[in-house]
């Protein structure tokens, strides 16, 4: 017996112009919105760090003048740890959104606090004084190693995640990112200023390693609540 070909027919839809227009705006309106939330959210963390990284942080001292006879807190402020919350943050960002989201959110996020410090100097000129402000060299050393450190966490994340265990692709990307901004911060910070910057790295890295370790509890937390939009990877 055979089956009436009107039955056999499948009726789509054709995707008109207007329509597929409507799709793509309302795409950039959700992407927007979810760039603008996550500027929102960064944005202020990155200028607290700014204007915390005079303020030592000491809890480390003990241990590490006993065990190597170095304290971190010759180096090691406020804002260094508040920068090293950033690239966690955008890791949870990219396992729902994607790496290239949270770059984009990185990159604009950074962006507003250089307008605010801008804004802040054209409005301060008058009473700025030259010892108001660390120099060039500290300034291009804090920036592009948080920067590039956080811009390489969520990258190396879209290639690692979604395969082995789940705490691999969080855990290496995070210690990536930290490993790239020591490598650049302390050699353009302090290269030639007779300091013992090379221990300081060293150092900075295993308290690095901590904050990551204590990252994937966090991690494991959201897992459920961020899983990843349709096309990335991740469990």
């Amino acid at each position: 017996m055979t089956m009436d070909p009107v039955h056999e027919r499948v009726v789509r839809h054709q995707v008109t112009p207007a329509e597929r227009l409507s799709q793509q705006l309302r795409n950039v309106v959700s992407v927007a919105g979810r760039l603008v939330g996550f500027v929102v959210l960064v944005t202020p963390l990155l200028l607290t760090a700014i204007l915390t990284l005079d303020i030592q942080v000491r809890a480390f001292d003990l241990v590490f003048t006993s065990l190597f006879g170095i304290r971190p807190s010759e180096w090691l402020s406020w804002g260094r740890v508040i920068l090293g919350l950033v690239p966690l943050l955008a890791i949870l960002y990219a396992r729902r959104f994607g790496g290239r989201e949270a770059s984009r959110g990185i990159i604009l996020s950074w962006f507003m606090v250089a307008m605010f410090v801008l804004f802040e100097l054209s409005v301060l000129s008058s009473v700025i004084e030259a010892g108001d402000f660390p120099g060039s060299k500290f300034i291009i050393a804090v920036v592009a190693g948080a920067m590039s450190g956080q811009l390489v966490a969520v990258a190396f994340y879209d290639i690692v995640r979604g395969g082995g265990q789940w705490w691999r692709a969080p855990l290496y990307s995070a210690l990536l990112g930290y490993f790239v901004s020591a490598l650049l911060y302390f050699p353009i910070a302090y290269f030639g200023s007779g300091v013992a910057w090379m221990h300081w790295l060293v150092a900075d890295l295993f308290i690095m390693v901590l904050m990551g370790l204590i990252f994937l509890p966090f991690y494991a937390f959201f897992r459920k609540s961020l899983r990843p939009q349709g096309g990335y990877g991740g469990r």
